[in-house]
């Protein structure tokens, strides 16, 4: 009876464990892509203004789909009520300029909280995947 005890209780011991704590993806691709045409318009460089209740100023640093939202501040979003599978949250910083991938061409920008690929720009993958979106979008 003690034995069984034991192995319950480490049991669940575990399940507060860092191993099954929310994961954060380690591999990024060596380049950006997509099957579509105009994949790359839904990406964006944007800087953080300010951080609000439920979403963040951001100024428009570089949009390859419409370049006149160039230099004009918009709302950020997280896309609401996303189920994380084990993913840990990103976080983003006032002051701080990142690449995102926005699911809406329009205000607020809507991006996932739970995506990795929405970088900062002191990400090694950064400027790679920056010039994959400038060629890209020339084509």
């Amino acid at each position: 009876m003690r034995i069984i005890t034991l192995v319950v209780l480490a049991a669940f011991s575990s399940l507060g464990s860092p191993a099954l704590a929310c994961k954060i993806l380690v591999k990024y691709p060596q380049h950006l892509g997509g099957a579509t045409i105009g994949w790359w318009e839904a990406y964006r460089v944007v800087e953080i203004v300010e951080a609000r209740d439920d979403d963040f100023v951001v100024m428009v640093k570089q949009n390859f789909r419409d370049k006149t939202d160039v230099g004009k501040l918009t709302a950020l979003r997280f896309i609401p009520n996303e189920e994380p599978h084990a993913i840990c949250p990103i976080s983003l910083e006032v002051g701080k300029t990142y690449l995102v991938y926005s699911t809406s061409s329009t205000e607020p920008l809507l991006i996932s909280q739970f995506d990795w690929l929405n970088i900062p720009s002191t990400h090694p993958k950064y400027s790679g995947y920056l010039q994959d979106l400038e060629k890209a979008e020339v084509r």
